[in-house]
């Protein structure tokens, strides 16, 4: 029973490591995939990162070169302009002066306005271009983060049902462990009980033989002290008689009883109800009174002792 009990627990045990060994070696592999997920997004953040800061540089340069050559363009309109009022002031010094410095300036004012435009235009388009570019970036990392979040949860859906498993198989195991050694204990109990009663039968059995054996062994005894009683009351009735027969031949033997003296026979009296061997034996006992043998109180003694014995 203890071999059976310690097997099944000793199983339930091994089931239970393993169950949790699995366990812990399936959250394991989880929590690796989930860091690698993370490597990889943070990777692709990055990446996206990067190419966010790319198109923005480019957008920036594109801008810049724009400005450059709107500048430029303004600088050799407005160069055009002074050079051509130069020449209209040669030919009219003082209004030709005049109107080809407005003009030169108008020029300029419309190139700077229309380099600040054109710039502006790049700027806007490379912000714009920023904007969608970190707007990608930031949908990607937030999908990323929601596919990761799927797999650790997944990863942590698996890990539970493993442990739940584990802890399933190792609850069985030890319920079956338990019922192993209740079962082992309840045979062991009846085999005892079994056991304990064929042995009180058994008890009981020698007890009833020995109180027959005594039982018979006590008849035959009282038996035997029965016969021997009324042998030896015979014997002693026979030797009082023996003895009262010769004292009467001697002439020693007074007896006395009432109407002695008017020379009558003396009266017997009827039997006692009492078994034959005790009337031998009060007998005996009368004709040692008789023959003077005991006295008076000597036989009362004797009588009592003879009618109080079983």
């Amino acid at each position: 029973a203890d071999n059976a009990a310690a097997e099944a627990k000793a199983k339930a045990d091994q089931q239970k490591a393993a169950a949790e060994a699995k366990a812990k070696a399936d959250k394991a592999a989880a929590e690796l995939k989930a860091k690698k997920e993370a490597e990889q997004k943070a990777a692709e953040q990055a990446q996206a990162k990067a190419k966010a800061d790319k198109i923005a540089a480019e957008a920036k340069a594109k801008a810049d070169k724009a400005a450059a050559e709107a500048k430029a363009k303004a600088g050799q309109q407005k160069a055009a302009a002074e050079a051509k009022a130069k020449a209209d002031a040669q030919k009219s010094p003082d209004k030709a002066q005049v109107e080809a410095k407005a003009k030169a300036d108008k020029a300029a004012a419309e190139a700077k306005a229309k380099a600040d435009k054109a710039a502006a235009e790049a700027k806007a388009e490379a912000d714009q271009q920023k904007a969608a570019a970190e707007l990608q970036a930031k949908k990607e990392a937030e999908q990323k983060a929601a596919e990761q979040a799927q797999v650790q949860a997944k990863a942590d859906k698996a890990a539970a049902e493993a442990k739940a498993k584990a802890d399933k198989v190792a609850a069985e195991a030890k319920a079956k462990a338990d019922k192993a050694i209740a079962e082992a204990k309840a045979k062991e109990d009846a085999q005892k009980a079994a056991a304990e009663l064929k042995a009180k039968k058994e008890a009981v059995k020698q007890a009833q033989a020995q109180a027959k054996a005594d039982k018979v062994a006590a008849e035959a005894k009282a038996k035997a002290d029965q016969a021997a009683a009324k042998a030896k009351a015979k014997e002693d009735a026979q030797k009082a008689a023996a003895e009262l027969k010769a004292k009467k031949e001697t002439g020693e033997a007074k007896v006395s009883y009432p109407g002695n003296e008017l020379k009558m026979e003396p009266i017997e009296a009827p039997p006692l109800p009492i078994s034959s061997v005790k009337q031998t034996q009060l007998q005996a006992l009368l004709a040692k009174y008789n023959a003077e043998l005991i006295t008076a109180g000597q036989y009362q003694i004797e009588r009592t002792k003879i009618l109080a014995d079983p």
